[in-house]
């Protein structure tokens, strides 16, 4: 019988020979703790034959050392020790009750006639049903242990007197608990579908968020290179300005001593025209007066080289003219590329902007995203503890079925 020996003590240790009940593999105790791939405590086996699901590796870490396919991973719950199971068939059969004597004044209220139940089919003529879904195998062996008990007792009434009396008005109220059991053991299976499925969704929210935060990584990391190409744009807008400044202050300086320059210009070339003219009175002065002109001659020579530096100068003074005509054309076209410059950067800029406010707004989604994500993970928690909770109380139910099926035994065994 795979129920045999529910009641050993809850303690494990690394070593042991246990046997999984579901299954009926046996093995060795090689690892009792805390896993990274589930939460609770787990034991891995060392299976005897190659039934098992790994090497004692899971996940890429090592729990334990074995052979490939003879490592599995149960909970407490699922496995028995051999070794105590053996034991306790061989211990005398001592009468246990306590726990199991009701109060005066609820069996007082249970001795009253009521209809008799209809004995169950013994339990060695028991057909087991067919399985349909895996999940109710236990509810199904839970009822044929109970029900063996209830009929076996039933049918001895007669035979045992008061105490089979008294010991139908337990097993009576044992039947109501069973009833109560079953409830709770297809809640059980209920929450464990419900566990599953969190488990499942759990994992696809852990995806998404780690999708989730690397966009949001690389959003911050765009929002702030944009952000410091924002900075750098407003820097070089900052330094073209004052560069059109300093352009614009430099062709206004130009332009006033282009005109100063055309003034001189000027001037020496109305003095030109008045020394030519003089010139020209004077050689012709020396031309009618004849010897008396010759006294004349050096001031005529002096009016000549005077004549020859104002050419050069006037020269100079065109030569420079010239020169700041293309210096002023020269600054105009850069000023004209500067403000071209300008304009792209102001355009550059509304567009770092815009895309910087989406990025904002897309951090914000994320970030809301985020959040949900933690909410699902602490949900899935609770259901993990719940359901913790529930297989103890199960654990506990069997290990009552062991002991109504050893008095059951003992009855039987007093009465013959």
């Amino acid at each position: 019988d795979k129920y045999t020996g529910m009641a050993e003590a809850k303690s494990f240790s690394v070593g042991q020979r246990v046997q999984i009940k579901e299954k009926g593999h046996t093995g060795v105790i090689a690892f009792i703790g805390s896993t990274d791939f589930a939460s609770g405590k787990w034991i891995g086996v060392n299976l005897d034959e190659s039934l098992g699901k790994n090497d004692g590796t899971v996940k890429d870490r090592r729990y334990f050392e074995c052979e490939q396919n003879h490592g599995i991973f149960v909970r407490q719950s699922q496995v028995v020790v051999i070794d105590d199971a053996q034991e306790s068939a061989k211990l005398p059969k001592t009468t246990r009750t306590s726990g199991l004597r009701l109060p005066s004044s609820q069996s007082k209220s249970l001795r009253t006639p009521s209809p008799r139940p209809s004995p169950p089919t013994p339990r060695k003529g028991l057909t087991p049903e067919p399985e349909k879904e895996k999940p109710k195998e236990k509810v199904v062996e839970v009822e044929a242990v109970v029900s063996a008990p209830v009929s076996g007792v039933l049918g001895e009434e007669s035979a045992g007197g008061g105490s089979a009396q008294d010991f139908k008005e337990k097993l009576l109220v044992l039947h109501s608990k069973r009833q109560a059991d079953k409830t709770k053991l297809k809640e059980l299976e209920k929450y464990k579908l419900l566990y599953q499925q969190m488990s499942e969704y759990k994992s696809k929210w852990s995806s998404s968020q780690s999708d989730l935060q690397q966009q949001l990584k690389i959003s911050k990391k765009e929002s702030k290179e944009a952000l410091e190409a924002k900075e750098n744009m407003e820097n070089e807008m900052v330094e073209l300005n004052e560069a059109v400044e300093m352009a614009t202050l430099d062709k206004e300086m130009a332009e006033e001593k282009c005109e100063t320059l055309q003034q001189e210009i000027e001037a020496l070339k109305e003095k030109n025209e008045e020394l030519t003219l003089d010139l020209e009175i004077i050689k012709s002065e020396i031309n009618e007066s004849g010897m008396e002109g010759a006294v004349t001659s050096a001031q005529t020579k002096q009016l000549e080289q005077q004549n020859v530096r104002l050419k050069e100068a006037l020269v100079r003074l065109r030569d420079l003219s010239n020169q700041e005509k293309l210096e002023t054309q020269a600054l105009q076209k850069a000023l004209e590329k500067q403000t071209a410059s300008v304009k792209t950067l102001t355009a550059l800029s509304e567009k770092l902007k815009v895309e910087n406010v989406e990025a904002e707004s897309m951090i914000d989604d994320l970030k809301d995203q985020l959040d949900a994500a933690l909410g699902a993970e602490e949900m899935v928690e609770k259901l993990t503890d719940k359901n913790l909770d529930l297989e103890e109380k199960v654990q506990e139910k069997e290990e009552t079925i062991a002991d109504l099926e050893a008095m059951r035994e003992r009855k039987s065994g007093s009465a013959g």
